[in-house]
């Protein structure tokens, strides 16, 4: 009885670890996409906010 327990254990703890790296690794690749999106939103800010050209500047 007691074998089977450590077994039943062993098998609940991998079960939870991958579950919780699966759950880890869904959250950063949303933050990434996330990231991206205002990394875009910021170029395009900052094309708006330009009033001269490299080659106007010169």
């Amino acid at each position: 009885m007691k074998d089977s327990f450590i077994a039943i254990s062993i098998f609940s703890l991998a079960i939870a670890i991958i579950i919780g790296s699966w759950l880890i690794s869904n959250g950063s690749n949303d933050k990434k996409v996330q990231f991206v999106h205002e990394e875009t939103s910021d170029l395009e800010k900052n094309k708006e906010k330009q009033l001269l050209t490299q080659s106007e500047f010169r």
